[in-house]
């Protein structure tokens, strides 16, 4: 159960919208949401930021009351919410960076949502209403460091894929990609990005470190300098896929990646 729940926990992250609103909490502001889809082996552990009730006088979140919940997962009943669409009513600020959500269904009347600016690894939810996004609302994004003489970039991590800009006296570009697996390999070399529209960024000399998580699964990551002309392709071209030596796995959030690229480029 403890690996199930830890790849539910990285496929949520994998399954997170590319416009996961972060700071931009009014783009929530009287929006139509539905929860996002899981796969069925999943279902169980998923849907953890659903609640039944609030605090009445700080409107923060019951946490002991899952929406529909079975007391023992900490997620809420999938086929209650699956499929269902909810107003974003109301909008409480607990703190700096949670947020209690009010969604609101013909069905099912008033639920809460757990909101936290900082984990788009934890967003359960997609936007179905119209939403306009600030001009900067993914480059601001990027982590910006000064090391020495150099000024290095990193995008945030999504669905695997590392993405990180070098400048100083030259400009390096780094895809770094970790994948998840119960088997153990070793002395292997290799990844390969697959993109859209039949796409790839292959470097079978790539280096591979292995890691173990706290489950007992292993982590494979494969690193590699990449050009400005692949990383333009990353930035036209969605991922949709990733393997480190023979562990690989789809990408659902490729576009976000995609719009990572592409600040990269322009910074």
């Amino acid at each position: 159960m403890k690996n199930l729940l830890c790849i539910a926990i990285l496929l949520t992250t994998m399954l997170g919208w590319a416009q996961f609103p972060g700071e931009d909490v009014d783009l929530l502001k009287d929006a139509t949401v539905t929860p996002i889809a899981m796969e069925e082996m999943f279902q169980p552990y998923s849907y953890r930021n659903f609640y039944a009730e609030i605090n009445p006088t700080t409107k923060a979140i019951n946490i002991l009351k899952n929406y529909k919940g079975d007391g023992q997962t900490g997620s809420s009943n999938y086929n209650y919410l699956f499929g269902k669409e909810f107003k974003v009513s109301t909008i409480y600020p607990i703190d700096e960076h949670e947020y209690t959500l009010v969604l609101v269904n013909d069905e099912l009347g008033t639920i809460y949502y757990q909101y936290d600016t900082r984990f788009g690894s934890s967003w359960e939810l997609k936007i179905t209403s119209e939403v306009v996004l600030p001009d900067d609302f993914y480059c601001k994004r990027i982590e910006v460091s000064a090391e020495y003489d150099r000024t290095i970039y990193r995008a945030p991590a999504e669905g695997g894929i590392f993405l990180t800009k070098v400048t100083g006296k030259y400009t390096t570009y780094v895809l770094m990609i970790n994948q998840l697996s119960t088997t153990l390999t070793t002395g292997k070399k290799g990844l390969e990005l697959a993109l859209a529209d039949g796409k790839k960024i292959s470097k079978p000399e790539a280096d591979i470190d292995i890691d173990v998580n706290n489950y007992g699964d292993y982590i494979y990551t494969g690193s590699t300098i990449i050009t400005e002309a692949e990383m333009k392709l990353i930035s036209e071209h969605a991922p949709i896929g990733a393997k480190v030596y023979i562990h690989s796995g789809t990408i659902k959030n490729g576009d976000l990646i995609k719009e990572y690229a592409k600040c990269l480029l322009k910074l």
